[in-house]
């Protein structure tokens, strides 16, 4: 989903764990893999450089002080299947298998797709100090423009916000946000075609006909409001009127 009409509170509800987590293990394990992969291409980059000064650890304590608990940790359940499996040997059969370097062809298209990734970054920036920013609204997963009945997580994220919004009657909901709401459900059957428990499909289609209903009055309003001060402006000179009259 696009993120030119949602605010950060309402992306990070439900999603902050997951995110954090991700956090975790950027932060913690990644240099000590580049360091173990591709010693030899950082040596020749930085000649000199010690694997201290690449992989330079943050403790748990650190991490979470800076960033907060917010990632999902494991269960008692996995942490007794990770020291049982510390505590087999590492030979023969056991043998731990050990990271392999991404092949030639492969790093290039990582390293195509995070310099794209980064020109389009900058790019959108510039726009902010022009008040021009406009994001598009891609699934930002897979890449494509959003369509209902494609991608799953995107069908689901819609009708998660969709019932936030309902819990207050769509009162707080911005336009933009409850016009791409309804165009993302204005084909129910692919909105809804990988929700397969029966009463939770009764329930999204509930709050979208409330929303339907909403959008409605809202939009009833201002015709409402300028037949008002219509009104109101024809009495005053009537009044104006007869009071000259009068004078």
């Amino acid at each position: 989903m696009g993120l030119s009409w949602m605010s950060c509170s309402s992306i990070t509800m439900s999603r902050s764990p997951r995110i954090g987590g991700v956090s975790e293990l950027c932060s913690m394990r990644a240099p000590g893999f580049a360091w173990a992969l591709y010693k030899s291409e950082i040596e020749t980059e930085e000649p000199g450089i010690k694997k201290k000064q690449f992989v330079q650890g943050m403790s748990r304590s650190d991490f979470v002080h800076q960033f907060g608990r917010a990632f999902l940790e494991p269960g008692y359940f996995a942490r007794t299947l990770s020291f049982m499996a510390n505590l087999v040997p590492n030979i023969g059969p056991l043998k731990r298998l050990p990271y392999k370097p991404l092949p030639k062809d492969v790093q290039q298209i990582y390293f195509h797709a995070y310099h794209n990734a980064c020109a389009q970054y900058l790019r959108k920036v510039s726009f902010v100090s022009q008040d021009k920013i406009m994001l598009p609204n891609l699934i930002l997963d897979t890449g494509p423009p959003s369509k209902a009945g494609v991608y799953e997580p995107a069908d689901n994220a819609y009708a998660e916000l969709l019932d936030l919004h309902a819990k207050d009657h769509f009162a707080h909901m911005p336009k933009a946000l409850a016009d791409d709401m309804l165009n993302h459900f204005s084909d129910r059957n692919a909105a809804l075609a990988f929700e397969k428990n029966q009463t939770e499909r009764g329930k999204i289609t509930a709050e979208m006909d409330e929303l339907l209903r909403a959008v409605a009055a809202s939009r009833s309003m201002p015709a409402q409001n300028v037949h008002a001060r219509d009104g109101e402006q024809h009495d005053l000179a009537e009044l104006t009127l007869a009071a000259g009259r009068e004078g």
